[in-house]
């Protein structure tokens, strides 16, 4: 379905009207319109934004592109559940709804989320489900979301569904965004000390070295590496910047096309190198939204399946998560399916494994992922202690270097001239 923009003038005569719609073809538009009792007299279709033709592309960009607009369109979409779940508990229909919510935005709304009223509102004029609606934007919603409002709409919670979402991406990358921002400062300064050394060794140190050869005299061994190390910065280094992205896109986009077995070792082998603190995180993000989808009363198999594409995760963890659904489909333990990824430690396999025996599961991992939250931010916040200051003594040391480099000249130019 796309977004048209079209003008057009009452049967009956009358002043233009303008607006938008949402229809498959510029025949629906014109039928709807119609029925309005309006003639068309100008449309023109308008292209969705991140959607552009994209049908040439691989499956896996356009997955990471869907991806990528869905995280940054987390606040947007937290006051949407939020707005359409407090209308739905005052009484209003799930339509009137969304049209309540979009004539209160167009003000001050962007564009690309009232298109999204629109679009979802048509939809659902046509008959379509809420859930229906959000799987056909990928670029707006993921399958969990799309999932939880599906259950909602069938179990009459939808109200309290969608306010659930709402609080969901309110808080959701919380950790992320903490991580980075103790990644930040050590970057930031690792980045100045490399300009630092990168200026001083091609501007500053080759006018010293040239003093010093005009004099006869041999360069420090110093001066020279430091100078050889700024100029290969200087050169290779935008190289450097370019290949590695390219490198990482290769490997993402050739690595599932490889035999199964030769994936699976690779996989295997890259697994042993991840860092504890990513394991608790991506653990974290599986059991909040096993429990959110178990909650609204999704089974695990079909959950874990939802889950995979939604949870953020690489490739590898996506195919992790629908082995061990299909573990669990041929009758495995939830915990022993959960064991056969180093993921998931020996606590989060032995409170699956009492969830499963007591029936509490959805409750045990609600807990279980709010204690390996803030067991991450624990693990965070000491990162952040230790980086900063290593930073500081990385900037130390290559200012340092670069300045004694400068200076042994100095020295040498004193032994002549005395």
């Amino acid at each position: 379905m796309s977004l048209w923009r079209y003008v057009a003038i009452p049967t009956g005569g009358g002043d233009r009207v303008r607006g938008e719609v949402a229809a498959d073809s510029a025949a629906g538009v014109r039928a709807q319109l119609r029925r309005a009792g309006l003639v068309t007299v100008d449309l023109r279709a308008l292209e969705r934004p991140g959607d552009a033709k994209t049908s040439s592309v691989p499956v896996i960009w356009r997955e990471t592109w869907d991806r990528h607009l869905r995280t940054r369109r987390r606040p947007q979409k937290a006051e949407l559940f939020d707005g359409i779940g407090t209308l739905l508990e005052c009484g209003l229909p799930l339509r009137e709804a969304i049209e309540s919510l979009k004539a209160s935005r167009a003000g001050g709304a962007s564009g690309a989320t009232r298109s999204l009223l629109l679009r979802l509102r048509e939809a659902l004029q046509d008959g379509d489900s809420l859930a229906s609606a959000m799987r056909a934007e990928p670029a707006w919603f993921d399958g969990i979301e799309a999932a939880l409002a599906d259950a909602g709409q069938h179990g009459g919670t939808l109200p309290s569904v969608l306010k659930t979402l709402a609080d969901r991406h309110e808080r959701a990358d919380a950790l992320t965004g903490r991580l980075v921002s103790a990644l930040s400062y050590p970057v930031i300064v690792t980045c100045v000390g490399i300009g630092v050394v990168v200026f001083l060794s091609t501007q500053t140190l080759p006018d010293l070295v040239q003093v010093l050869a005009d004099a006869g005299l041999d360069p420090p061994a110093l001066t020279l590496r430091v100078m050889a190390c700024g100029d290969f910065l200087l050169h290779e280094g935008p190289w450097l910047l370019l290949g590695l992205p390219l490198l990482a896109l290769g490997a993402i986009t050739l690595g599932p096309r490889l035999s199964g077995a030769a994936w699976a070792d690779l996989k295997e082998r890259l697994d042993r190198f991840r860092p504890a603190l990513l394991r608790k995180i991506a653990a974290a993000r599986v059991a909040s939204g096993l429990a959110e989808l178990l909650s609204a009363g999704v089974p695990l198999v079909e959950a874990l399946r939802v889950l995979a594409p939604s949870c953020g995760g690489s490739r590898a963890r996506q195919d992790a998560l629908r082995a061990i659904a299909k573990d669990i489909e041929h009758g495995a333990s939830v915990a022993d399916a959960f064991g056969r990824d180093q993921t998931f430690d020996a606590e989060f396999l032995r409170l699956v494994d009492l969830g499963q025996t007591t029936g509490e599961l959805p409750q045990l991992l609600a807990r279980l992922g709010e204690r390996s939250r803030r067991s991450s931010e624990r693990a965070v916040d000491r990162l952040a202690a230790l980086l900063e200051p290593t930073a500081v003594l990385v900037l130390a040391v290559l200012v340092g270097a670069v300045a004694l480099a400068a200076v042994l000249p100095f020295f040498q130019l004193q032994e002549v001239l005395g």
